[in-house]
């Protein structure tokens, strides 16, 4: 198959993908179904968890990546799982998968259904390669990413997982390469009063207004900056308490979302949160994924970048991905790059470029020649 048939070939699936909801678990399995069966069918040995909606795919290969050690795979990862749509707010249906004006509508058209089709589509182009002119590959689809990388944190927890050489995670970066991203930290946070008349509020205390001096007080914590990644962040996205308006409620919650570094990681800022809290409220954490962080100095990186075309890193990723968890779990240093806007995450009238979309296939499809090509230098 040419290059030109891979990137339409990358298309015509992606808007089968965006067609086929998978805004909750039930639609995530069923997309990793069809795509485990479609892996299966170009000759990759599958694992499928239906449960998590994950895939794990290999595909031997006779040649070392260049800048890995013991012959250690390149990791194609990304997630199948979307947000959900509301269609009131959208220009189209969101599910439709239509193609116009050179771009693919839907929800995860961007985010990432794009940069699955693509994975999927190169593997498939890997497959046919001859294995002595292929390094080996270890495509990781999951589900659940959206709730807090669910699917990666089944297979770190089950450590099946072999070493990689590098990870490609190919959320939406308009095919810029990034060098990672800050971690997440999502605290749940409970304050507790005492209840009374509203007509009497002196008898009683309001929790939310305890709750309401604390956010103002979270919002007013000083921020550290990371070179690659950039400052960190803290926002304060749900609140509930409350029962009746003539009721002084005694219950509040506030849940947290911080955007950590390294060197201001989730321990660093529970403490800090937990010292402006000051025993006013119950902290829980919810959630707590590392930051990633590339340097541009693995060789493996490297070599990607020059095979890929892609001139150097460029800034952090503003968002989260799998490879918090993979990274790790796998061991191989980290690229954040794929086709579409990351702007449009989580939009109404979500969209990608198809022009990106047949890009990125045919520049991962092309990989083992471009890699090859650099070794023979």
């Amino acid at each position: 198959m040419s290059g030109a048939d891979v990137g339409a070939g990358a298309v015509a699936l992606a808007a089968e993908l965006v067609a086929e909801r998978s805004d909750d678990p039930a639609g995530a399995a069923s997309v990793a179904a069809r795509l485990a069966a479609r892996l299966d069918a170009a000759g990759l040995a599958v694992e499928l968890d239906l449960a998590n909606a994950n895939v794990v795919a290999r595909l031997p290969g006779g040649r070392a990546l260049p800048g890995a050690v013991d012959r250690r795979p390149l990791c194609l990862s990304g997630h199948l799982d979307t947000v959900a749509a509301t269609p009131a707010d959208w220009a189209r249906d969101p599910w439709s998968g239509d193609i116009a004006d050179g771009l693919l509508h839907g929800r995860g058209a961007s985010d990432m259904k794009g940069g699955v089709a693509a994975i999927v589509t190169a593997a498939e182009a890997w497959a046919r390669r001859p294995a002595d002119a292929r390094p080996p590959l270890l495509v990781v689809l999951t589900g659940g990413e959206e709730r807090g990388c669910e699917g990666a944190r089944a297979l770190a927890r089950a450590g099946t997982l072999e070493p990689a050489g590098a990870l490609i995670v190919a959320e939406p970066t308009g095919l810029a390469a990034r060098p990672g991203h800050r971690g997440v930290l999502w605290l749940r946070a409970a304050f507790h009063g005492r209840a009374a008349h509203a007509s009497t509020p002196q008898l009683g205390r309001n929790a939310i207004s305890a709750a309401a001096r604390s956010v103002l007080a979270l919002e007013g914590l000083p921020h550290d900056d990371d070179p690659v990644l950039g400052p960190t962040s803290l926002s304060v996205g749900l609140i509930d308490g409350g029962v009746a308006p003539n009721l002084v409620p005694d219950r509040c919650e506030i849940t947290i979302d911080v955007r950590t570094t390294p060197a201001a990681g989730s321990a660093v800022w529970r403490e800090r949160i937990g010292s402006v809290l000051d025993g006013a409220a119950d902290l829980a954490p919810l959630l707590s994924l590392d930051a990633v962080r590339s340097h541009g100095d693995e060789p493996a990186l490297r070599a990607l970048l020059t095979a890929l075309g892609v001139d150097g890193f460029d800034v952090a990723a503003p968002f989260f991905t799998d490879a918090s968890v993979l990274a790790g779990a796998l061991d191989a240093p980290t690229l954040i790059w794929g086709p579409g806007d990351a702007r449009l995450a989580h939009a109404a009238d979500e969209h990608c470029a198809v022009d990106e979309i047949a890009q990125a296939a045919r520049r991962l499809a092309s990989l083992p020649e471009a890699l090859g090509a650099l070794e023979a230098r």
